[in-house]
């Protein structure tokens, strides 16, 4: 299974809201990653790829449990607000596009569902499912 390099010097869960804001957006992102990746690893979750380049652009993670894949865009999400704001319609075209390719080519057999994944400062994971979109 794949690990996270460099992460380990990222906020734990003690003192992040401080830490957080000293932390580069891309640092946060990698933050926000490494929450998604910490919580399906403990459901059991199998990490395939993880910020690999694909035909249509690059995909954060794609996990599989069982005959389930999860492709996920991950963001950090400071204001609840403007959270849809932080995908544009270019980005979620490109993740839609993989999505359907990965589904006719990579994992035919699978029940593949696409999720955009909001993190916020407090670790909470938000998952909206992108495939019925």
């Amino acid at each position: 299974m794949k690990q996270f390099k460099n992460l380990e010097s990222y906020p734990s869960i003690e003192n992040h809201s401080v830490e957080l804001k000293s932390l580069s957006s891309s640092e946060r992102g990698l933050w926000a990653e490494k929450i998604v990746h910490d919580f399906l690893v403990s459901k059991k979750w199998i990490l395939i790829s993880e910020r690999q380049k694909y035909k249509y652009g690059e995909i954060d993670f794609i996990f599989q449990r069982e005959q389930k894949v999860a492709i996920i865009e991950v963001k950090y999400l400071h204001n609840p607000w403007m959270s849809f704001q932080r995908l544009s319609n270019e980005q979620l075209l490109r993740l839609k596009n993989n999505f359907l390719n990965l589904r006719q080519t990579k994992f035919k057999s699978y029940d593949v569902k696409l999720f955009l994944c909001f993190v916020d400062r407090n670790q909470r994971i938000e998952w909206v499912n992108l495939a019925d979109y």
